[in-house]
């Protein structure tokens, strides 16, 4: 492949808004936390450059969906804060969301060996 500017592999075209929504799931599930905690426990995932207001724009998604819920807690320094809480709903869709991404997850090694295969 040249210099040529990819056409259908753009990144700029592949959103990860869901993706955010399972690993944000997946955080309040082992802890729950508040918008800039869960923010840096995201770099876990491989999120490196995200701002802070689609952390919250996804958590409030995820909260008007009933997957989790917030509440104001006392700061140890500062003002309050909103803490997130994942709910029984949103333990089932992250457990669906796991299975899903599971299967995606043998379907693409099933790609990916086939490519390599023909080096």
């Amino acid at each position: 492949m040249g210099s040529e500017r990819p056409v259908f592999c753009d990144q700029k075209h592949h959103t990860m808004d869901r993706f955010l929504g399972v690993c944000l799931l997946l955080l309040v599930k082992r802890k729950p936390d508040y918008g800039y905690a869960l923010m840096d426990n995201l770099r876990e995932f491989g999120f490196s450059d995200l701002n802070i207001g689609a952390v919250y724009r996804t958590l409030r998604k995820l909260e008007s969906y009933n997957l989790v819920t917030s509440t104001w807690k006392a700061a140890v320094q500062g003002p309050k804060r909103r803490e997130y809480q994942i709910t029984r709903q949103g333990e089932e869709e992250l457990f669906l969301w796991i299975d899903m991404l599971r299967d995606r997850k043998q379907k693409l090694t099933t790609v990916i060996d086939a490519y390599e295969k023909l080096k």
